[in-house]
């Protein structure tokens, strides 16, 4: 828990985040600065990957995506770890040289690449390695690192306030006793809060990984998602 505590008289100036409550008369402010935090086990894990492929022609480059795409996407909604499957984009694209040819004096087209990316959202944290290890068998040309996250951010936000509250609230009374005060009402409530991963292990597959022979069971940790509120408070003593 980290605190930082400024008792002050009635009359001393200060910065807030939100018009304070006026002040009445006996009256002393208290502001307060008090972290709510709280840590869960990571229970959502998606990743993205990408099935890209080449051709002379477009026509070429689009229908060998076709297929690696299709064999992709069996693979991972027969597997049964897949909680939900998405295609945000595609593209093909020309390959060409920066050298001007003889006739048409503009650059030389080599050829083709179709490129489809997948939005993957995995059932289990604890097993998205398996997926990785499916995409990378089935040709998929780039993985990238899992997102770790909760389900419920909303819940573990409610906490993490909860807390904060709880926290300020007491830190208050006790400088309130210690200086011979009570508190009598809140004056002002402000905060801040983020989210962040504790232990989660980056990884990102490249072609080259990808068309080699699968490596036995990929093992990833999903590790922690912590929710942390700042909370700025204000508080209102008078004399016992």
């Amino acid at each position: 828990m980290r605190s930082v505590i400024l008792l002050c008289a009635l009359m001393t100036a200060s910065v807030a985040f939100a018009e304070p409550a006026a002040f009445v008369a006996n009256e002393t402010r208290l502001e307060v600065e008090a972290e709510g935090e709280v840590t869960r086990p990571a229970d959502k894990a998606t990743l993205t990957a990408s099935a890209t492929t080449n051709g002379s022609t477009s026509q070429q480059a689009v229908a060998a995506n076709a297929l690696l795409s299709d064999r992709i996407v069996v693979a991972l909604t027969s597997s049964g770890l897949v909680a939900s499957l998405r295609s945000p984009s595609y593209s093909v694209d020309s390959t060409s040289t920066d050298e001007d040819s003889d006739i048409t004096r503009k650059p030389r087209i080599l050829g083709y690449t179709a490129s489809k990316t997948f939005e993957i959202e995995v059932k289990d944290v604890k097993r998205v390695g398996e997926i990785i290890d499916i995409l990378a068998a089935k040709g998929a040309t780039e993985i990238s690192q899992p997102q770790f996250d909760l389900k419920d951010r909303d819940g573990a936000l409610k906490a993490a306030r909860f807390e904060a509250v709880r926290r300020a609230k007491l830190e208050a009374e006790n400088y309130a006793e210690a200086a011979g005060l009570k508190v009598s009402r809140t004056l002002r409530l402000s905060e801040r809060s983020k989210y962040s991963d504790n232990g989660v292990e980056e990884i990102v597959v490249t072609a080259q990984r990808a068309n080699a022979p699968p490596p036995p069971a990929t093992k990833i940790e999903p590790g922690e998602i912590t929710v942390s509120v700042t909370l700025y408070a204000d508080y209102g003593l008078t004399p016992r």
